[in-house]
């Protein structure tokens, strides 16, 4: 289920729960903010970086960083250890094409 070479840095301040997916540009896994019990989703990018600045350029941190809107999930932290980036979200139950699809069965 869990990769611990890659999430071994993260667990000192997140437990993880599952693995929800994983893509071309990382994994996703559910977990849990072991200070305040909040769910959230992290994802582990596949590529390395040399530095923080470097990975807040990438232009899914950069936009999702500025956007604040209801329906677009919040970036809570993102954490660079050592070349490994973690995005830290809010936890969201679906996706967006999960959703289409069921409400697409559902409609018709």
């Amino acid at each position: 289920m869990r990769n611990t070479q890659y999430l071994d840095s993260i667990h000192v301040h997140y437990n993880i729960l599952d693995k929800i997916d994983e893509g071309a540009f990382g994994c996703v896994y559910k977990a849990s903010n072991k200070a305040t019990g909040e769910i959230v989703a992290i994802k582990h990018m596949k590529n390395r970086f040399s530095n923080l600045n470097e990975s807040l350029n990438l232009n899914e941190v950069r936009f999702l960083r500025q956007l604040n809107h209801e329906n677009i999930i919040k970036i809570k932290d993102v954490r660079h250890i050592n070349t490994d980036l973690y995005i830290i979200y809010e936890f969201a139950s679906t996706d967006l094409l999960k959703f289409y699809s069921y409400y697409k069965n559902q409609v018709g």
